[in-house]
């Protein structure tokens, strides 16, 4: 049986599944696939699609069903999905989130009106905000608590002093931190 030919309910169930498996994928690669007007789908992509609903099968309506979908059928789903999903209108709060973006970065750039390359955006700016602000944290003096809790941790490690300057940061505490915690051999510390 092919797949125009299964019943309303067994197909949307069936659409359900890959619209889900293609916003997954979307979430898990961050985006990092979505070109502005350029298509993601392709046959290695129509593949990992075909293979992720292969493993999902046994759970879902549509798997009771014995049918078949050509590559070609299961692309065309695909970029219709695809175009639907870039046709999305954004919200205000994410036009409100990307401008805010904009100015904490001190960049300009125009809104995206493809709506998945404006959500890679998002994400992308707000990683390069996150960095910034943990390049910017670990530049800033180490605080009085910072500093005796390290040594404190030093001491315990090592046992010995740890004697540190007076202009300390805290990206160099954080360091120390770390190279206590591997030495006692506990894991990352935060």
């Amino acid at each position: 049986m092919l797949f125009m030919d299964l019943d309303f309910g067994v197909q949307t169930s069936f659409l359900a599944s890959v619209r889900k498996t293609l916003t997954d994928f979307l979430t898990i690669e961050n985006y990092a696939f979505v070109e502005d007007g350029g298509s993601f789908v392709t046959a290695d992509f129509v593949y990992r699609v075909v293979e992720d609903l292969q493993e999902k099968r046994s759970f879902q309506q549509w798997a009771q069903v014995d049918f078949e979908i050509d590559m070609l059928e299961m692309t065309g789903l695909l970029q219709k999905m695809e175009q639907s999903m870039r046709a999305r209108s954004s919200t205000l709060k994410q036009r409100n989130y990307f401008y805010t973006l904009l100015a904490d970065l001190g960049m300009q750039e125009e809104l995206p009106l493809d709506y998945l390359y404006l959500k890679r955006r998002l994400l992308e700016m707000q990683e390069l905000k996150d960095q910034l602000k943990k390049e910017e944290r670990a530049s800033q003096p180490a605080t009085v608590k910072q500093i005796h809790t390290i040594q404190k941790v030093w001491r315990k490690t090592f046992r010995e002093e740890l004697e540190l300057s007076a202009d300390v940061t805290q990206g160099e505490v954080q360091q120390l931190f770390n190279q206590a915690n591997s030495h006692a051999d506990y894991g990352k510390w935060r």
